[in-house]
């Protein structure tokens, strides 16, 4: 007499698995954007993220589409919504990409500050050929410039704290 294995019946029930592997994955994704250095071609830091983002949305619609074909709909709903809060965190993680970048980095800059008695200190952020984002920091209460425009390129600044603001630089290359 042979023992054949008992297969346990697929259930259609919901999960936070989903949830649980994409949102970390997408949110990975997204921080290393934050702190990529910029450049024309982009970094591989860029490339990684951008790799990581494909092929979680990739994996998402395959998973989708799996369960669609099984008719498994209490999982297919777990999935869905784990992707669309997923895109959801992803989409406040670009909105909000500069708050984040300086609230994660401010005990670095403010360490640096107290070593210094300098009373502006500047912080590339991210630069490209043309265009750069600095974070200055000024003791003094006079704070940021104006907005201007100058032989074409385009000067812009954006408070983020007391002392802190963003500085963009973009220049127009076609002439």
């Amino acid at each position: 007499m042979t023992d054949t294995p008992k297969l346990r019946p697929v259930t259609d029930k919901y999960t936070l698995l989903p949830l649980a592997l994409l949102l970390p994955t997408l949110l990975l994704g997204e921080f290393l954007l934050i702190f990529e250095p910029g450049g024309m071609l982009g970094s591989g830091q860029f490339w990684l993220a951008f790799l990581l983002l494909l092929l979680s949305l990739a994996i998402w619609l395959v998973a989708l589409l799996i369960t669609a074909f099984a008719k498994r709909w209490r999982c297919l709903l777990s999935i869905l919504i784990a992707g669309l809060v997923s895109i959801g965190a992803l989409v406040l993680c670009i909105r909000f990409e500069d708050q984040i970048h300086f609230q994660i980095m401010r005990p670095f800059y403010l360490g640096q500050i107290a070593q210094s008695k300098e009373t502006k200190m500047t912080w590339s952020w991210k630069g490209g050929l043309g265009w750069d984002k600095s974070l200055v920091f000024d003791r003094s209460a006079e704070g940021p410039g104006e907005d201007s425009e100058r032989d074409g390129c385009e000067f812009s600044t954006r408070r983020l704290d007391e002392h802190f603001y963003l500085q963009d630089w973009n220049c127009n290359l076609r002439k």
